[in-house]
């Protein structure tokens, strides 16, 4: 889960985006509580284990990372991509995702 982004966000500076074009900062305003968050959003990765190449790597007990690649290369979606598109299109801040 991450804090959601009041629509008094702001866009981040140079130095306050981590370097992802597009982010926003929070600002904060009556409708916030002066925290700039307006609720969370789950931010998750989806592991089809039902895909033939994976389900075999499951049952040969390949690396988590060898693993992880063949989901990629499936058409996974990791959780650190997901986290870079929220902040890119303004669900959340840079901050959020940074740990």
């Amino acid at each position: 889960l991450v804090r959601r982004l009041c629509k008094c966000a702001r866009p981040a500076t140079d130095v306050e985006s981590m370097g992802v074009a597009g982010s926003k900062m929070p600002v904060g305003c009556d409708a916030c509580q002066q925290t700039g968050y307006w609720g969370r959003v789950v931010l998750a990765e989806y592991l089809d284990a039902q895909d033939a190449k994976i389900r075999a790597g499951i049952q040969t007990a390949r690396t988590s990372q060898e693993i992880q690649q063949m989901a990629v290369d499936a058409g996974m979606v990791t959780l650190h991509a997901r986290a870079m598109e929220a902040v890119r299109n303004g669900t959340t801040s840079p901050s959020e995702t940074a740990h």
